[in-house]
């Protein structure tokens, strides 16, 4: 919770707006705080906040906290996270990209106000997203090798073998401009529908500004947080039935560390 404290800590001294996305805003609403089963916290923030905070970063003291960013080498998300500098983590196995205990923060943007082709705007955003994925894996001569004997994976090889050619940051670079091209096309102060482009689902990250502003708090564990203000309809094009407890045999974690060390940073 000490990311979650700080980062909260910041955005009020300097009066940014932020808000729980996800399923952090179930936790807030169905449980008082974490979701017992999960096991990190989401936020959201507004494009203009969402810039204004990377560029503070930059300049004022966070503490034994950091920011791990799209300009970090190797780093193979869109968002950022806000990190432990105290602690080290891995998140993907043949990504050898390091930071720490983190919360993620997403940028919002203004998208179409055609759901139709906000959609297809989503859609394009995920697939060059996923050609990030296939361009920074470190694969083994075998594991490159192995991608010829599978038809559905040649364009991951074709990834791969432009990475090694010309250098995977120099393709992790472009696609991010890209990315960024897209998600920032529509101004989030005039656009009626949002997109949370770097969220887990897709086109059910998109809907109406107004389910979002303005705001509203909700406990969540030792403090308060920002969420949604009409977080009955997000959560429920997001999740269905959210107030409905999943079977005991999914109440699992579905994130992966290929490595974690809560004591120190590794070098």
């Amino acid at each position: 919770m000490g990311c979650l404290h700080k980062f909260v800590e910041i955005c009020e001294a300097h009066k940014l707006t932020y808000f729980c996305v996800g399923g952090t805003v179930i936790g807030a609403v169905r449980h008082g705080g974490m979701i017992p089963w999960d096991d990190d916290i989401d936020i959201a923030m507004p494009r203009p906040d969402y810039d204004r905070f990377l560029e503070l970063s930059k300049t004022i003291d966070l503490g034994h906290y950091e920011l791990a960013t799209p300009e970090m080498k190797g780093y193979p998300f869109f968002f950022s996270k806000f990190c432990d500098k105290d602690t080290s983590l891995i998140e993907i196995e043949n990504v050898p990209c390091l930071y720490g205990i983190y919360i993620d923060i997403f940028p919002i943007d203004g998208t179409s106000s055609d759901k139709v082709e906000a959609t297809r705007m989503m859609k394009t955003f995920k697939r060059c997203s996923n050609k990030i994925d296939a361009t920074i894996a470190h694969l083994s001569f075998k594991e490159y090798v192995s991608l010829l004997l599978q038809p559905k994976q040649w364009g991951r090889m074709a990834f791969q073998t432009a990475a090694f050619l010309f250098g995977r940051e120099t393709i992790r670079k472009r696609l991010i401009r890209k990315l960024n091209a897209i998600a920032k096309s529509h101004d989030f102060n005039t656009s009626v529908n949002i997109a949370n482009y770097g969220g887990a689902w897709a086109e059910k990250e998109i809907h109406p500004k107004e389910w979002i502003l303005p705001l509203t708090k909700k406990k969540f564990e030792d403090t308060e947080v920002y969420i949604p203000g009409n977080y009955h309809e997000y959560l429920t094009q997001m999740y269905g039935d959210y107030m409905q407890l999943p079977p005991e045999e999914k109440r699992i974690s579905h994130h992966n560390h290929a490595f974690v060390d809560l004591y120190k940073r590794v070098k």
